[in-house]
């Protein structure tokens, strides 16, 4: 759709990112959502840079403390970052204690999980192996569940707007990107 990267468009009420780490750069998706779980892609980036050194995850941290121009007027900042720990997870954690769990969540994939984000759990224990209740804390993921989820509302149809139909929920919204980004979205076949 032909809104601009970058900016928030009209129905988006809160903003999310995902960070994926890989071994030379975290790639990084704000998402606006709106009723009925609608979504607006508002921005991809790649942040190059070797994920064990700390220049990536300052570049991480500074686009956290963003502000995104509102279509109409006005800034929102991301409200929570979900960062997939599944490697360099050490990294992950370290960043993930900077912020409170309620604006930075570590989270990690589970397959046949029946719940698409499950209850946190500790990850810093003592010499003696109990788990600290100060300890980061990683948040299961149902991946299997959020992916066939998100596979469904990438198959909608756009409704007719000029026949006053509406966006049906879960409806996904994105701004001019690549044909690159849109080939590593729908990259994964589910195979049983």
């Amino acid at each position: 759709e032909p809104y601009p990267i970058g900016t928030v468009p009209p129905g988006g009420l809160t903003l999310t990112a995902g960070a994926d780490v890989q071994g030379r750069r975290i790639e990084v998706e704000v998402v606006a959502w709106g009723p009925g779980m609608e979504s607006w892609s508002v921005d991809y980036r790649v942040l190059m840079g070797d994920v064990f050194q700390s220049a990536v995850w300052c570049e991480l941290a500074e686009l956290l403390g963003e502000s995104f121009p509102v279509a109409g007027g006005g800034l929102m900042k991301i409200g929570r970052l979900a960062i997939d720990a599944g490697f360099a997870t050490q990294m992950v954690y370290q960043f993930a204690r900077r912020y409170n769990a309620r604006q930075v969540m570590a989270v990690k994939g589970v397959s046949r999980a029946s719940l698409a984000v499950g209850s946190p759990s500790p990850v810093d224990v003592t010499a003696g192996g109990r788990k600290l209740k100060a300890s980061a804390k990683v948040w299961p993921v149902g991946v299997d569940l959020l992916k066939g989820q998100l596979y469904g509302w990438l198959r909608q149809p756009r409704p007719d707007l000029d026949a006053g139909e509406a966006f049906p929920p879960g409806y996904c919204h994105f701004p001019e990107y690549g044909a690159e980004w849109f080939k590593q979205l729908t990259a994964e076949q589910l195979v049983t």
